[in-house]
């Protein structure tokens, strides 16, 4: 399918007459559980809005948003297996280039797009990560730890080669803190 038919996603209607790959992924994620789907659905959500902050292609944020853990399901080596099981299912190439950046594992963000969900899915796993080991739920200031957690991404030169600005990662990060209740 070509990149176009990502422009007519929606979270509430996958539908196998936009994507025929579509079904099997998201049943695949369905069978792990339903707080999981909810994550991904949150994150592309998130990622999607990021995206039309700072002008970047929301209908591929959204979908790459949608696959980025991916990997996940087949195990080590996660960059590997994400990327070959999109090109099994005929991904688009802007998407599985994404699935290939995923945390600069192997290759750093090359696009605004790529930056954009390694943000949004850092920002959830650090969350999700505190909300488990926190004995006290409430007890952490999540605007800190958004601000604490972007700071070091960027500190790490993870956006470095994607053309994401200073000025679109400061809008990125003020949403995020804005709608931090959105993220767990």
């Amino acid at each position: 399918p070509s990149e176009a038919y990502f422009c007519h996603f929606s979270l509430l209607s996958l539908s196998l007459v936009l994507c025929p790959c579509w079904r099997g992924v998201v049943i695949i994620w369905r069978r792990r559980g339903t707080l999981a789907f909810w994550v991904f659905s949150i994150f592309l959500i998130i990622a999607e809005k990021c995206a039309y902050i700072v002008g970047a292609d929301a209908a591929v944020c959204k979908a790459a948003g949608l696959y980025y853990r991916i990997g996940i399901l087949d195990g080590d080596p996660m960059v590997e297996n994400g990327v070959a099981r999109a090109q099994n299912h005929c991904f688009p190439e802007k998407v599985t280039e994404i699935l290939s950046e995923y945390y600069g594992i192997e290759k750093m963000p090359s696009t605004i797009e790529s930056a954009i969900v390694q943000i949004v899915d850092g920002m959830i796993k650090k969350l999700e990560a505190l909300e488990k080991t926190s004995k006290i739920a409430g007890g952490w200031n999540k605007e800190m730890v958004i601000y604490q957690t972007l700071n070091e991404f960027s500190a790490q030169g993870l956006y470095d080669q994607s053309g994401l600005s200073m000025n679109m990662f400061l809008k990125i990060r003020e949403y995020l803190v804005k709608e931090e209740a959105l993220l767990l």
